[in-house]
């Protein structure tokens, strides 16, 4: 029914899917045969006369065919045959040929059914439609499915359930009911039985037909009501719980976490995820960690029939680290502050000092005895948790002879390890400083904020000549806070 136009190319659509019967079934006065096809067929190329189709044996005649949909597309699957008698009970077969249209029918590739292609069906004698199939029960449920063998009448449904009782166990009360009936169906294979509550616990139980407040059972397409006291049961199992508990055991280099699940309910799988990249299949299952921090843990669980998952938080706080803040640089004989940064349940602190001194302190003031910028002091802090776990950290600390700050008035760039830098002295309590040097002409030739940087008498790798330079120092006193500036020359020699 459509023209598809290809540019710039050719193609070619084909569907290898070739035409054929499916299957066939008579209507309950067996005056009507509804046929499927295995795919969607031009309505066009269906004779609406019948003859397309032929009977054996041949008790009655087809006198008419249509397709299902075909008011209102072009193709259809289904196909509705009228009879112009009714078929006796017993098996039929449905052939099908060419038409007074000249052909049998034909796909969109125009592909056409076989010519004696057949498909045979069964007349049953007009008995009441049987209640005898129930779609698998999920875990926990809270609907029932019924599927029959014929469609029923939607309208013979007690909306209220009461055409249906449920026994088992325990108490189960049943609160509705409804044919799956879509738009202008009067007719549905399902019925949807709806429970007051889910059924939790395990049990074996019945599905009863009893006649409703409607004044009937159910009724199936030819009025045939099935019996009260049509019945199908059905096997439940319990419904299951991942919830797990866990044991921690505490270690300075791993942590041990013992899991726990008390299984029950005919739980055969358990399913964890351990973090770390750690996961198990057993049922009690142990975890190692060498990172001590939060650990999420899941785990899934399931005895065939329901399943559950479960989620936790693993919380390992014994994570121990040494840290401590402290100035690198200190004047003679100044007091020097030390503070405790360390992260961890520490319970023991320790300061080795470098010069033979100790501390238990856990933010110390220590005073050194000698400067000695040379050999620095190494200070050592080590921290102790309650489980005897150990963790230190080191910082090197210098002592200056002096604190007064000063620029060499001269320097000498020559390589020999003696004044070979031009760079401000003993700024050990400056702050925020900005160091500069100029040129005769002005220009900056050199600029640093490390008052232990600098300049080496090059700007871009080329020696600057010998010659008198001018430096500008500024900074914040470290203890004053005071703003502070300074000005002077300095010779370079060469």
């Amino acid at each position: 029914g459509y023209s598809l136009s290809f540019g710039g190319g050719t193609a070619v659509i084909t569907d290898p899917k070739q035409p054929a019967l499916v299957a066939a079934e008579a209507s309950c006065g067996g005056d009507v045969i509804r046929l499927k096809l295995n795919k969607k067929m031009k309505c066009s190329t269906l004779a609406v006369n019948g003859s397309d189709f032929s009977l054996s044996p041949a008790s009655t005649g087809i006198i008419s065919a249509s397709g299902i949909g075909c008011n209102g597309g072009f193709d259809t699957d289904s196909v509705q045959l009228q009879l112009n008698g009714f078929l006796a009970p017993g098996t039929y077969t449905l052939n099908i040929k060419n038409g007074s249209d000249g052909n049998t029918m034909l796909d969109f590739c125009d592909n056409s059914i076989p010519v004696n292609a057949q498909v045979s069906f069964t007349v049953y004698p007009l008995v009441p439609t049987p209640m005898d199939s129930l779609a698998p029960v999920a875990c926990s449920p809270q609907t029932l499915r019924l599927v029959f063998k014929k469609p029923m009448l939607c309208s013979s449904v007690a909306p209220n359930g009461s055409d249906f009782v449920l026994s088992g166990p325990y108490p189960a009360a049943i609160s509705g009911a409804s044919a799956s009936c879509t738009g202008t169906a009067t007719t549905s294979k399902e019925i949807i039985v709806t429970l007051a509550q889910p059924l939790y616990q395990a049990g074996t139980f019945t599905l009863q037909l009893r006649t409703g407040t409607d004044g009937n059972t159910i009724l199936d397409e030819c009025g045939k009501e099935t019996p009260a006291g049509s019945f199908v049961t059905f096997t439940i199992k319990d419904t299951v719980n991942a919830g797990f508990t866990f044991d921690k055991s505490y270690g300075c280099t791993t942590d041990t976490v013992q899991f726990y699940h008390p299984g029950g309910n005919d739980i055969f799988t358990w399913n964890w995820n351990l973090d770390e990249g750690q996961t198990s299949i057993l049922q009690n299952p142990q975890g190692l960690y060498q990172q001590f921090n939060n650990k999420n843990i899941s785990l899934a669980v399931s005895n065939g029939f329901c399943s559950d998952t479960a989620t936790t938080m693993v919380v390992l706080d014994n994570f121990l680290q040494a840290a401590f803040a402290a100035f690198e640089d200190h004047c003679p004989n100044e007091a020097a502050s030390f503070t405790s940064t360390a992260t961890g349940q520490v319970v023991d602190h320790h300061w080795s000092f470098g010069d033979g001194s100790t501390s238990s302190d856990v933010s110390p003031v220590h005073t050194f005895g000698q400067p000695n910028i040379t050999t620095p002091f190494t200070v050592t802090y080590t921290v102790t948790d309650s489980l005897g776990c150990q963790s230190s950290a080191s910082k090197i600390i210098r002592v200056y002879s002096s604190c007064y700050i000063a620029v060499p008035n001269a320097f000498t760039p020559n390589g020999d390890g003696k004044n070979d830098f031009l760079r401000v002295l003993n700024a050990v309590k400056a702050e925020q400083l900005e160091f500069r040097v100029y040129n005769r002409w002005g220009q900056m030739v050199f600029m640093t904020n490390d008052w232990k940087r600098g300049w080496n008498g090059t700007i871009r790798n080329f020696d600057q000549p010998t010659g008198t330079y001018v430096w500008h120092l500024v900074y914040t006193d470290r203890q004053t806070k005071e703003r502070r500036s300074m000005r002077g020359t300095a010779t370079l020699i060469r």
